[in-house]
């Protein structure tokens, strides 16, 4: 089952959890359930948060007015082999 878990309560970070969530199905529609967690302390899975979560620096002009959400994939997930 994949995971994709939230670093922090956010709209931004919900939105792009729940798209993250519908291109991961439609990509590996056999995977099944794809849950959706807070969970601030990770260790595995997808993870999404904002550069600061990740130790990451922003390198624009203004932070303020730009919502970058940075995924991260704690696992190797990888696409299952299709014979024709």
């Amino acid at each position: 089952m994949l995971t994709i878990n939230k670093l922090r309560v956010n709209q931004t970070i919900d939105f792009a959890a729940e798209e993250l969530k519908k291109y991961l199905r439609m990509m590996m529609p056999a995977a099944g359930e794809i849950k959706i967690p807070f969970h601030p302390d990770v260790t595995d899975g997808f993870c999404l948060g904002f550069l600061g979560d990740f130790g990451l620096s922003f390198e624009g002009k203004d932070a303020k007015f730009d919502d970058i959400v940075h995924i991260e994939n704690l696992e190797a997930y990888f696409l299952p082999s299709i014979a024709f």
